[in-house]
This record gives C-alpha cells, structure tokens and sequence, in this order.
C-alpha cells in the first residue's frame, strides 16, 4: 500500500525498534497508532482521526479484537 502511495495508519501493539517491521525503510513512511487491536474505544480514535476508506483486520484471530475492529469500522 506504501509503495503505491497510499496514506497508511497502523494499529502497533508491541514496539520492538529493531526488528520487523520496524526496521525497513516503508515503517518510518507509515502514521503509528499505539493500542490494542481489542480496545474499541482507540479504534474509534483512530478512525476519527484518519478517517479510513479501507480496513485490513491483520491481528491474530481473536473474538475481542474482530469484534472492536468491526464495530469501529461501522460507526
């Protein structure tokens, strides 16, 4: 999506500065959200902010986060 200039925002759980994909060249081109892909409440921040045309749901398959993730995405 970066490399084809789309403005990217993502939901970043764990920081870990030296491993992937925190240390390729496209990482520091993308808008880093801080939270749980769970915490309903930061996703609607986030969408808020952003304002998201698209929603990729790439966390682990867990109820919770689907859950958050789409009803955020439906407000």
């Amino acid at each position: 999506l970066l490399t084809r200039g789309a403005a990217v925002a993502g939901l970043v759980r764990d920081e870990v500065p030296d491993g992937p994909p925190f240390d390729t060249p496209a990482f520091h081109k993308l808008r880093v959200v801080h939270g749980a892909a769970a915490d309903r409440r930061r996703l609607l921040q986030t969408f808020a902010v952003f304002e998201p045309d698209t929603v990729f749901h790439l966390a682990a398959a867990d109820p919770a986060s689907d859950a958050a993730v789409l009803a955020a995405a439906r407000s």
